[in-house]
């Protein structure tokens, strides 16, 4: 077994997002006609699929002149798709907002309080909906 050494490191962490793993099931297909291919997202820097549409989004925006440098990109987003938000515009120099609810997925909003060291984090109170 040979085991690959990663020799060429990567100028950014978004340049990983469009290079996902793959590993060929081969076993499971050994008797068959075809492959199975399995892409290892887990692996992107957002640890998500999601990486993909992200990325895509706010280079079309910015093409679009919707973003623009100094202008912050705020999204009613906690999900995957907010931490690799976070991670895109970090890299691209994007100022990002993420607002949540402040009773909803405790663990994604201590995550995203991480990421954005608090600054980009604001809650929105779930009175507000009653």
């Amino acid at each position: 077994m040979t085991i690959r050494k990663w020799t060429n490191p990567l100028p950014s962490a978004l340049k990983a997002i469009d290079g996902t793993p793959r590993v060929e099931f081969s076993r499971l297909t050994r008797n068959l006609d075809g492959k199975i291919l399995i892409k290892l997202y887990y692996l992107n820097p957002g640890f998500s699929y999601k990486n993909l549409i992200e990325f895509q989004i706010i280079e079309d925006t910015v093409v679009e002149k919707r973003l623009q440098l100094g202008q912050p990109d705020v999204e009613l987003t906690y999900g995957n798709s907010s931490i690799g938000l976070v991670i895109i515009c970090s890299i691209e120099d994007y100022q990002f907002v993420s607002v949540i609810f402040q009773d909803d997925y405790r663990e994604r909003a201590c995550m995203m309080a991480v990421l954005l060291c608090d600054s980009g984090l604001q809650y929105l109170s779930t009175n507000l909906l009653k």
